[in-house]
């Protein structure tokens, strides 16, 4: 998967399925408006040394070794006279499975036929566009027809308050294309099948998350076999006085929580835990007995050795009745990604949909693995907005929160949340 992200000005951030690539960072308070970049990559590039383009200390070096990109450096100008006024500039072409994708820093001219060969044929042209210390907007048009760029993400323009005030806005590159997606987003991730257009991306303001808003997204789990009842109550004070989406707790406690927490926080809990493997009406039967008992949200886990077998039908069968089952409340279906392959993570993407249930969820926390980042971009990529994601599993710090809410996890399920916000030991559990 490839996901692009505006960071803004000229900075883009790549994510190459886990590979992180940052282009163009600017230095802190440089660029009017935006907020200073504050990242990590495995790939840090600049297209020339001045102060908007090249704040390479705003961007944390990942050390690791990286496989599968390419970088390839064509050398332009920053302006139209050779570099005289501005300097040089350099184009970089990142191609990674067969897609190639050109950011063309600040340059500030026609590509000659030279260069046009150097670069060759583009998927994605990140382009800027306002002019004065770049190409214009009729220029930036024919740069991309040069290099026959499928997708075109404007860039280094006037965006509202934010920007330069010598930049033109998108309004006069706008006026030169007929096909125009203006994203709600500042992220684009590269579709499979590439339809040529621009894509205008909505700069976001991101804000530091509090503690109050990430616990309003946990499930405060508790599924360890030996939590006594006093146990229980210890987590349903916990999560009255923390605010936390829900608890989530085995079926035998259901009774006993919602005794104690009445309608102050919902009672989630779990069915087919953790391996999944029972039968479709001990599932079902499970499901309605935990709602009959005061359970708000139900937690199954699918057949993962249908899903192995490639028996995907049977597998949306089975939601589809435990989602009849439950009725108008909430149903999270943990497909334990630890176990499975992209392909098979894809398909149960569509059976989760198709069958009507409210989550997908990554993981029991019982098996050989819990969330990951790469997991969450898989579900929001083939989702498609049409079911919330559950990270769940393996969350240790608050980074760790943070990034899987980024990225687009509504819940989180994990015993640790509060003990991790208030800087306490943790026992590593689920």
């Amino acid at each position: 998967m490839i996901k692009i992200k505006w960071l803004g000005h000229a900075c883009f951030k790549i994510y190459f399925d886990d590979i992180q690539c940052v282009i163009d960072p600017f230095e802190d308070n440089y660029v009017p408006g935006y907020r200073n970049i504050d990242t990590s990559a495995d790939i840090i590039l600049a297209s020339h040394r001045h102060n908007d383009h090249y704040g390479m200390d705003s961007v944390r070096q990942l050390l690791r070794m990286v496989h599968g990109v390419e970088v390839k450096k064509v050398q332009t100008c920053h302006d139209e006279k050779g570099g005289s006024l501005r300097g040089e500039n350099i184009v970089h072409v990142l191609e990674y499975n067969g897609t190639r994708i050109a950011h063309f820093g600040d340059i500030g001219h026609i590509l000659t036929d030279e260069q046009v060969k150097e670069i060759g044929d583009i998927d994605v042209a990140l382009i800027p566009i306002g002019g004065t210390y770049t190409v214009r907007a009729d220029e930036a048009r024919t740069i991309c027809q040069q290099v026959k760029a499928k997708i075109i993400i404007p860039m280094h323009y006037r965006c509202g308050e934010l920007g330069y005030e010598v930049l033109e806005t998108t309004e006069n590159f706008e006026k030169l294309f007929d096909n125009i997606e203006h994203r709600n987003t500042n992220e684009f991730i590269l579709p499979d099948k590439i339809t040529p257009n621009v894509v205008i991306l909505q700069y976001r303001m991101e804000k530091e998350m509090t503690n109050t808003e990430i616990l309003s997204r946990v499930d405060h789990t508790l599924l360890k076999a030996d939590a006594k009842k006093e146990d229980i109550l210890r987590i349903c004070n916990e999560a009255v006085e923390n605010n936390t989406a829900s608890i989530c707790i085995n079926p035998s406690y259901i009774e006993y929580a919602v005794s104690v927490l009445g309608d102050r926080i919902p009672v989630c809990t779990v069915i087919g835990f953790p391996l999944g493997a029972m039968t479709t009406a001990a599932k079902v039967f499970e499901a309605k007995d935990a709602i009959a008992k005061g359970a708000k949200e139900v937690d199954m886990v699918i057949n993962i050795a249908k899903a192995k077998d490639g028996d995907f039908a049977y597998i949306e069968d089975e939601i589809r009745q435990i989602k009849e089952a439950v009725g108008d409340h909430v149903l999270k279906v943990i497909i334990e990604t630890c176990l499975l392959t992209d392909d098979e993570k894809m398909a149960l993407c569509k059976a989760v949909v198709n069958a009507g249930a409210d989550y997908i969820k990554t993981s029991t926390g019982f098996s050989t693995g819990g969330a990951t980042f790469h997991d969450v971009e898989l579900f929001a990529k083939y989702t498609e907005g049409k079911c919330k994601i559950k990270a769940a599993g393996g969350i240790r710090t608050r980074d760790d929160m943070v990034k899987f809410i980024s990225l687009g996890a509504d819940r989180l399920g994990t015993s640790s949340a509060i003990k991790i916000l208030n800087s306490e030991k943790t026992d590593g559990g689920y």
